[in-house]
């Protein structure tokens, strides 16, 4: 495998896309550094959709 990899020239990234991965990237990034989302307890009733609950 190395030895037909090592064939193959070498291409630069395309520009097409890059614009949308980088601000995926940075989005990700403060995600990341925001620590985990605040979610109401496990099996409280506002955890599930409104319809699961009979009023």
């Amino acid at each position: 495998m190395r030895t037909t990899m090592a064939q193959l020239s070498s291409e630069p990234a395309p520009d097409a896309g890059l614009e949308s991965l980088l601000a995926y990237a940075q989005q990700s990034a403060r995600r990341a550094a925001a620590g985990p989302s605040r979610s109401p307890r496990a099996g409280a009733a506002g955890s599930c959709p409104r319809w699961a609950w009979p009023r």
